[in-house]
């Protein structure tokens, strides 16, 4: 309610002056109204313009913690109703007697209270176990609270970097490389604990930041295939090699050496494109296998065809040995071998 001129009045209203026997000129302007003060009603005829002058004319002094249903200026009407509700005295008392003090209000509960302390001190209350919000307020009541405290914190918690791979070509397969070191972020979270008192109640994040990126880490993964060893004498099963191929050849095959009695006037010459006459070369007639041509041959291995001899032809393919010991105990003797031509 605006006070307007009530304000200016500092008296309290006495009980005597609101049930003195009122004693008015009735004139053919009088009206009739009622004022009730905290639940007691008085009628009064009136011939006042206002309820300022109404009150004046009256006694009826009240200062600001006073609640009354009319403004001061307000016209006084036949029949109208004021309600005065005087304030009630309360003695609070905070976190079980370390603070006590006794404030005066027009608040219906206790809920309407904590609510007005609120706003006077800035401090948040909370009903101990016992009372509730929603209890009525009288003169003279004892009401206990606990303030409410918020405690704000922060802590440091990291961000995991991610773990990446990264293909090249420049690494073979089953080759891998550091490219990029990862190193963790860091994240900021800032937490919340509510206490009643000295007692914590609750415990609750409110905000999260990642003020430091995580930089990944990168792997490079090799792609590059390797070449075959050619020299090797090891002939796994073909179906655990994974064989890139293009044709797949039945070939006769024979083997031989770089000693005199395998190449005669040619040995301890290098093969037909140059190579030196070892293991992993074997000799092919040009015209049915390029030479050059990578091959894999069932029960010999990886070879290259980079030689010729006046005997192969067709279908026919040599196969060489470190050794003459080495061919002739290896078992080839015109017997026929599928021949993988590689891509």
């Amino acid at each position: 309610m605006a006070r307007k001129t009530l304000k200016r009045l500092a008296a309290v209203v006495t009980t005597t002056v609101l049930a003195a026997t009122v004693t008015v000129t009735v004139s053919a302007a009088s009206k009739k109204i009622r004022v009730t003060t905290d639940g007691q009603s008085i009628y009064y005829q009136t011939n006042d313009k206002t309820v300022d002058e109404f009150f004046k004319n009256n006694n009826i002094s009240l200062n600001d913690n006073y609640k009354v249903s009319a403004d001061s200026d307000d016209a006084i009407t036949d029949g109208m109703q004021i309600t005065i509700i005087s304030p009630k005295t309360i003695h609070v008392d905070v976190n079980n007697g370390e603070k006590k003090f006794d404030t005066e209000t027009q608040c219906e509960t206790i809920g309407q209270l904590m609510i007005e302390l609120k706003e006077k001190t800035g401090t948040s209350y909370k009903v101990v176990d016992g009372q509730s919000s929603s209890e009525k307020l009288k003169n003279d009541s004892n009401v206990y609270l606990r303030a409410v405290r918020e405690e704000i914190y922060t802590e440091t918690e990291e961000v995991p970097f991610v773990k990446l791979e990264e293909k090249t070509d420049t690494l073979y397969v089953g080759e891998k490389k550091l490219k990029q070191k990862g190193v963790n972020g860091i994240k900021i979270i800032t937490m919340k604990n509510i206490y009643y008192g000295d007692e914590k109640v609750d415990n609750f994040c409110i905000d999260r930041t990642v003020t430091t990126e995580p930089v990944n880490e990168i792997v490079l993964v090799g792609t590059k295939q390797k070449e075959p060893d050619y020299t090797t004498t090891a002939s796994p099963d073909v179906k655990d090699l994974g064989l890139n191929y293009s044709k797949v050849i039945t070939m006769n095959a024979t083997a031989y050496c770089p000693c005199a009695s395998c190449n005669g006037a040619w040995a301890g010459q290098p093969s037909s494109m140059g190579l030196a006459v070892k293991h992993g070369i074997v000799a092919v007639d040009p015209k049915f296998i390029p030479l050059g041509t990578k091959l894999y041959i069932e029960g010999y291995g990886y070879a290259v065809a980079a030689d010729t001899g006046g005997a192969i032809k067709g279908n026919r393919i040599d196969l060489c040995y470190d050794s003459h010991e080495e061919a002739l105990s290896s078992g080839w003797g015109h017997t026929n071998t599928k021949v993988y031509i590689l891509k």
